[in-house]
């Protein structure tokens, strides 16, 4: 009770994430018991407040992983007498445990305990002692022993031995279900056999040829896909020798007549700075290059001359009527053949 306050509500919190992080069993509810110990170091008038501070830091603690917080319990150590509040807690804690041990979920983990236990020792003395059909006549033992155990009963012993009677030829303990065992825990029901899935009828004794089987087939299937696969891949690979070809003529076609198309268009200039008369202004053309272009593309007789006013943004072009000889600071040019 005197740390009290070295334990704040942070601390509370912190512990509850590292509480989070734990596995818990859920088959069982967790149930805390808060115990306020020398309860008597602090003044008998703030016992209660002290008592409610530590259950709400309890709660903080324990909510995350769904626990139940039980009333807390406060022991004293007088000078003299016999400490008190601890047969109270004693009392609280056997009754608690009491009720999990008395609860299906706990007779559930013996019994599965058990059908483990009766399961790693059988197998392991049926391997140091192995006699003709011991293995069998143990397994059989296991499985009554544990269904003996768990308070169920065979519901056909004509059955039972039917189904268990092919395990007589199994040569290796591994051979046997043990498995079916400890499905007995689990069942819901009081009359038992082994369940038709787990029937065990030595199947590994037969499992490497019907492997070996399969994979024949699966072999033979293969190669008469891949024969046809092959023929159609040399059609696909001829279709693609084609293509490519054809993809190559239509690219030297192109690079042809790229040729030609760049001849067609293409001027040769000689700068005229000075200002002519006579050609017709351009709209949209906001550059010299693109001015140039232009006149180019429209062919010597329509434009011979291309001038472009940097200060204005206005291309002019045309065949002129006039041309000063003196430098106006025009950008512009001839076509050198006019």
């Amino acid at each position: 009770a005197s740390n009290i306050r070295q334990f704040q509500h942070d601390d509370a919190k912190k512990m509850g994430d590292e509480l989070q992080n734990l596995k818990f069993d859920k088959s069982f509810p967790i149930k805390v018991l808060p115990v306020v110990t020398h309860a008597d170091v602090q003044a008998e008038s703030q016992l209660d407040t002290i008592m409610d501070v530590i259950t709400k830091h309890v709660e903080t603690a324990f909510k995350k992983i769904g626990a139940t917080v039980e009333k807390p319990v406060a022991t004293r150590v007088p000078p003299a007498g016999e400490a008190q509040g601890v047969e109270e807690v004693k009392g609280r804690l056997r009754k608690m445990l009491l009720e999990q041990v008395q609860s299906d979920n706990f007779s559930r983990l013996w019994r599965l305990a058990l059908a483990k236990s009766i399961v790693s020792e059988t197998k392991e003395h049926a391997k140091k002692f192995p006699e003709n059909e011991s293995s069998f006549r143990l397994w059989k033992r296991a499985f009554c022993t544990v269904a003996a155990g768990c308070g169920k009963e065979i519901s056909d012993l004509e059955e039972f031995e039917e189904i268990t009677a092919a395990l007589v030829k199994c040569d290796q303990v591994e051979e046997f279900p043990w498995w079916t065992i400890s499905l007995i825990p689990r069942s819901q029901t009081e009359n038992w056999l082994p369940p038709f899935s787990y029937q065990a009828s030595c199947f590994r004794k037969w499992l490497a040829p019907l492997l070996l089987i399969v994979m024949v087939i699966v072999l033979l299937f293969s190669t008469l896909h891949t024969w046809d696969m092959e023929a159609r891949f040399d059609q696909m690979s001829h279709g693609l020798e084609e293509a490519k070809a054809n993809e190559t003529k239509v690219k030297n076609e192109n690079k042809a007549l790229r040729g030609e198309y760049g001849k067609m268009y293409s001027c040769s200039w000689t700068p005229q700075p000075g200002q002519c008369m006579g050609l017709s202004q351009l709209d949209r053309v906001w550059t010299a290059k693109d001015c140039r272009e232009v006149c180019c593309r429209m062919g010597p007789e329509i434009c011979s001359t291309w001038q472009f006013d940097g200060k204005s943004s206005e291309c002019w072009l045309g065949t002129p009527t006039d041309c000063s000889d003196d430098d106006d600071g025009w950008a512009g040019g001839r076509l050198s053949s006019a």
